[in-house]
């Protein structure tokens, strides 16, 4: 009991690293608002997969396309830990829209970052994995949302994807 507890701990304490280093990424790399209001959104995505139906052990990656929508350059910033975009928030439903619980994974944690810039029009092509996450293990349909912050001033909100939904089969 006290292991998966300290699994615990030890995965909000990654977690809780990493968003402060994505923010620090951020800061350090330049990035600011390009939204003129809180309401204009700077850049659309959309996610996809290969399959929309995989077996409950496999590995089910998500591909994303950031575009770029604003008439300015866009720093985009990405903050990998092992095959998952934390840049990106999750969010993994089920059939019934009920919140999936993330995962207690086990293990080391990898870091790598990235940096881009992407003129108006132009497009950000990448993967995150959503199995090391969550427990997609038990067959079923479910919906995967993938968001991300505007900027780093909370006040200029979220840009929310594409709803993908992926079948679980036994």
């Amino acid at each position: 009991m006290n292991r998966v507890r300290n699994v615990e701990m030890m995965l909000r304490f990654s977690a809780t690293v990493l968003t402060l280093f994505a923010g620090a990424a951020a800061i350090l790399a330049g990035e600011k608002s390009v939204a003129e209001t809180p309401t204009d959104k700077p850049f659309s995505i959309t996610i996809s997969t290969e399959a929309q139906s995989v077996k409950a052990v496999s590995e089910v990656a998500i591909k994303i396309r950031l575009r770029n929508t604003s008439n300015q350059d866009l720093i985009v910033t990405a903050v990998y830990f092992d095959g998952i975009d934390g840049s990106y928030t999750q969010e993994v439903h089920d059939k019934n829209g009920n919140l999936v619980e993330p995962a207690v994974r086990q293990g080391g944690i990898s870091l790598r970052t990235a940096k881009q810039i992407l003129k108006p029009g132009e497009t950000a092509r990448g993967e995150t994995h959503i199995s090391p996450q969550y427990d997609l293990s038990q067959p079923g349909e479910y919906v995967i949302q993938l968001s991300r912050p505007i900027s780093d001033d909370p006040k200029d909100g979220v840009v929310k994807s594409n709803k993908l939904k992926i079948t679980v089969t036994p």
